[in-house]
């Protein structure tokens, strides 16, 4: 049996328990976000408690929309102005005199996020940090990860074995179509090749190690699919694989190795 830590976020609650069997895809925990959103006006704006309610353009029960201006300052014959501006949609809740906080609700129940078992397993652990899950499945940890869960066919990338290829330049023309809905296995992946992988429809890449600058690229363009580093190897184990499904799950460093 091989026991699988998976990592909880700040926010996040467990909804199993200790010695709880758990399925591929059952929710074992999960956030909402507040319905709630919270500025403080007078640390905002830099004024004082006892001026708030001059520049507020906002009262409770007015409705809010992204763009609008919720407070502005003026300076002397208005040649200077210092606005807050809405994030969200929502509705004017309160205004506290005594901290300068504004509160606004916002639509709807709160956006929920989960995390799901990326195997089937019995609950060894279960905190406020972790979900420890013991499974006879083979599983490889990884040494880093990044972007949400995914799954699918091992899809070795042959070219980037090659030592006489640096730059990555025979790999990225041999990441092609027959990637698509596989995991891309390989040594090390350029920018582009990753962006690439994104535009043929692949679902993942392992690898021994990707450039920060690489992943922050991809998030900051909401491109969640998932990347896990590895070492020698684990590597050399996953290309034996070929062929065959993995399940990457990229918060506790994971890879399931299924067998159909």
């Amino acid at each position: 049996m091989t026991a699988l830590p998976v990592p909880l976020p700040p926010g996040f609650s467990p909804k199993v328990h200790s010695h709880d069997s758990v399925t591929v895809g059952m929710v074992i925990a999960q956030k909402t976000a507040r319905v709630e959103e919270v500025v403080n006006v007078a640390g905002e704006l830099q004024i004082p408690l006892s001026q708030v309610k001059k520049v507020l353009k906002k009262n409770p029960g007015d409705m809010v929309a992204v763009g609008d201006i919720v407070a502005l300052k003026k300076s002397w014959f208005g040649l200077k102005k210092r606005a807050i501006v809405s994030t969200i949609d929502g509705i004017v809740l309160r205004y506290e005199r005594g901290t300068g906080n504004l509160f606004v609700r916002t639509g709807g129940l709160g956006e929920s996020k989960e995390i799901v078992s990326p195997v089937d397993g019995v609950v060894s652990l279960c905190d406020n940090k972790q979900i420890v899950i013991k499974t006879d499945k083979n599983v490889l940890v990884g040494k880093r990860g990044y972007g949400e869960s995914g799954d699918g066919e091992v899809f070795v990338l042959t070219a980037s074995f090659d030592r006489s290829d640096p730059d990555g330049t025979n790999s990225l023309y041999h990441l092609d179509s027959q990637a698509m809905g596989k995991v891309v296995i390989g040594k090390v992946f350029s920018r582009e090749i990753l962006i690439k992988g994104l535009g043929v429809g692949a679902k993942g890449f392992i690898g021994l190690h990707f450039a920060d600058d690489d992943v922050e690229y991809l998030a900051k363009r909401s491109m969640s699919m998932p990347l896990i580093e590895v070492d020698e190897s684990q590597l050399q184990r996953l290309v034996q694989w070929k062929g065959k499904r993995l399940f990457l799950e990229p918060q506790s460093n994971s890879i399931i190795m299924l067998r159909s």
